[in-house]
């Protein structure tokens, strides 16, 4: 006899329709004559194929045959299951069908000591140490022996992060091999920002992680680990405006006077704000303090503004001819990141005519001119710099947009028998081969549970880990 595991997966894909045969055991909440009809339908359908309906009565025969504590546990369970969301139900679905695939594939030892656990916990336990087991089997000798020297309280740790690294690798080969397209989100699934395509993580890192305001950061920190919440939430920071000047991720610009470079304080140090100037204090001044206090308040008038406090610093030192020895921001190609270098260098030279390329060069180690002039010429050229424009097609952030959640099999089957009309049904021209049916109804699902949707396109309180 299957365990119980492995009869649960089968009964809360197919049990709806064992529910035909006992209404006892209906979800609380469903009108029992609507569930026998919709079922009858169902069972009706499954007849038509014989080995899918025999397998069923073989479920249905051994959940029938386990003790009566047993079949309550399970009924329970189900239960509890189904009270979930939708989004949630889906996830743990899905979860339990590839433990119970993964169960069947076990040898008989280590099944029984998963089987055999005391509580919960133990057996989540025992769960993650086979599953290291058998990942560790499959790293190359070398980091094999590595982990073996490792003491036994480090080695989990060094686990773990080897696992992120080769997710991180399965994401950048994904992105590499695929178009920017609702169909590759849908099968990331990109929770956080690392499992991104690259070119996004870039932009994020090189100009908006510094505009953005700490309420937009803050919303899609809280996003994270939610499909597809996350995804919706970056798409609209997306449409943040970039600053009109190239920056690069390696290095923010100075937004106040205590992030400036040292030469610059000591030079900028007469320019600070000296707290609120009486009038009597003010008629005494000299025209050249005043005038320093002007500046002073120019320059406080950009604090925490990114580029604004920079450029208006460089406009002080250079009008005041104050001496400095360091530039505020990247003055030569050298200085951004490797993806704006090779722009640079492999498409915007190329297409630059002598004159340009001299124009270009003569404001070398001068900031901000030289990104200045960067930026013009690609304008020029109709060219867009790494970083300076939202990456990929307008039509990848729409489709990022409207990413809808999970429904599961269940919830859909009771939707469509309950809530759709015979010509609904029809026109939704649905099909098990057909992947794109199954959108187009999980779309209508969500089309008349706008409030349903509403409350899963929120923060949740936990998170995945």
């Amino acid at each position: 006899m299957r365990s119980g595991w492995r009869l649960l997966a089968g009964l809360v894909f197919l049990a709806a329709g064992m529910q035909a045969l006992a209404l006892s055991d209906s979800p609380a909440g469903e009108d029992p004559q609507v569930l026998l009809e919709q079922n009858r339908r169902l069972l009706e359908k499954w007849r038509a194929d014989p080995e899918h309906f025999a397998r069923l009565k073989r479920d249905y025969a051994a959940f029938r045959a386990l003790a009566p504590d047993r079949q309550e546990r399970l009924r329970q369970l189900d239960h509890d299951l189904h009270a979930e969301d939708p989004a949630t139900q889906a996830r743990l679905l899905a979860a339990l069908e590839r433990y119970v695939a993964w169960l069947d594939k076990l040898e008989a030892g280590d099944r029984a000591w998963i089987e055999s656990a005391p509580d919960a916990q133990t057996r989540v336990e025992r769960v993650k140490t086979i599953r290291d087991k058998q990942w560790v089997k499959r790293l190359p000798r070398k980091v094999q022996e590595d982990l073996a020297k490792l003491p036994d309280d480090q080695r989990p740790a060094r686990i773990a992060e080897l696992r992120r690294e080769e997710r991180q690798r399965r994401l950048d080969w994904f992105w590499a091999s695929h178009p920017r397209d609702a169909s590759a989100l849908k099968r990331a699934r990109p929770t956080r920002l690392q499992e991104f395509p690259p070119e996004v993580r870039y932009y994020y890192g090189a100009i908006l992680s510094h505009v953005l305001s700490s309420l937009r950061k803050e919303r899609l920190h809280e996003a994270e680990g939610n499909w597809p919440l996350y995804a919706r939430t970056l798409a609209k920071v997306m449409e943040t405006p970039p600053p009109e000047l190239p920056g690069f991720a390696e290095k923010a610009w100075p937004v106040r006077f205590v992030e400036l470079p040292q030469d610059w304080k000591m030079a900028l140090g007469p320019y600070r704000p000296e707290g609120k100037v009486g009038k009597a204090a003010l008629k005494n001044m000299t025209a050249e303090a005043k005038h320093r206090m002007e500046l002073a308040r120019q320059l406080q008038s950009k604090h925490d503004k990114w580029p604004d406090y920079a450029v208006t610093a460089t406009n002080i030192v250079r009008a005041e001819k104050l001496k400095v020895e360091s530039q505020l921001g990247p003055n030569k190609p050298d200085h951004f990141a490797p993806t704006t270098q090779a722009f640079i260098k492999n498409e915007l030279m190329p297409k630059l005519s002598e004159q340009q390329r001299k124009d270009l060069a003569a404001t070398e180690g001068k900031w901000p001119d030289y990104p200045e002039r960067l930026l013009g010429l690609a304008k020029l050229h109709d060219m867009a710099i790494p970083g300076m424009v939202r990456p990929g097609t307008p039509g990848f952030w729409e489709a990022m947009s409207k990413l809808l959640p999970d429904v599961p099999d269940r919830a859909l089957r009771n939707f469509t028998l309950n809530e759709l009309t015979a010509d609904e049904r029809k026109d939704l021209n649905l099909s098990l081969d057909d992947e794109s049916s199954r959108e187009r109804l999980v779309e209508l699902y969500w089309t008349r549970h706008p409030a349903e949707l509403d409350r899963q396109l929120k923060p949740h309180k936990s998170k995945r880990p």
